[in-house]
């Protein structure tokens, strides 16, 4: 049976992404530059500075004007599907043995730490304060912070995924 890694690097040497109508395609990469909404709401451009895919679509850590955020980006069909034979090695991430599952909270969990690991003590911070319910959390050491900003939005995430399954079976 073909490893992980060597399929991604396989990839990395020989694949190129189709289209549905067979026409080359590129696929996202770390350090790509997309326009895409920042934490306002308002279209930034922003570099691509991590990635993690979940079927059709992609979690990804954002940085431009020194912030960064995480966001959701849908993926080509081409896209997920190399990244579901391939790993995200795909998108240009080293070390890729597989993608994020919704069905494996303690992968998302690792995704949100490392997202969450250059936090400034200002953006923790304005984490707590727009968020009512965690506010007592702010006088935290800023990595015990950075922790458990990793573990609260890894529940939301996790509840928030498993209601729309829910409600998909009603």
């Amino acid at each position: 049976m073909e490893s992980g890694a060597h399929r991604a690097n396989d990839f990395r040497r020989h694949a190129e992404l189709l289209s549905p109508d067979g026409e080359p395609q590129r696929a996202i990469k770390i350090g790509d530059m997309v326009e895409a909404p920042d934490t306002n709401g308002n279209p930034v451009q922003a570099k691509v500075t991590e990635i993690t895919s979940m079927g059709d679509k992609a979690m990804v850590v954002l940085t431009a004007d020194g912030r960064r955020w995480i966001a959701e980006m849908p993926l080509t069909q081409g896209e997920a599907k190399a990244a579901k034979r391939f790993t995200d090695a795909v998108f240009g991430k080293d070390n890729a043995s597989r993608g994020l599952r919704d069905d494996r909270p303690f992968d998302l969990y690792d995704f949100m730490l490392r997202a969450h690991a250059h936090m400034t003590r200002e953006q923790v911070d304005k984490f707590f304060d727009d968020n009512p319910t965690l506010r007592h959390y702010k006088d935290l050491p800023l990595k015990d912070a950075r922790v458990r900003i990793a573990r609260e939005y890894t529940k939301w995430r996790w509840a928030r995924q498993n209601e729309k399954k829910e409600a998909a079976i009603r």
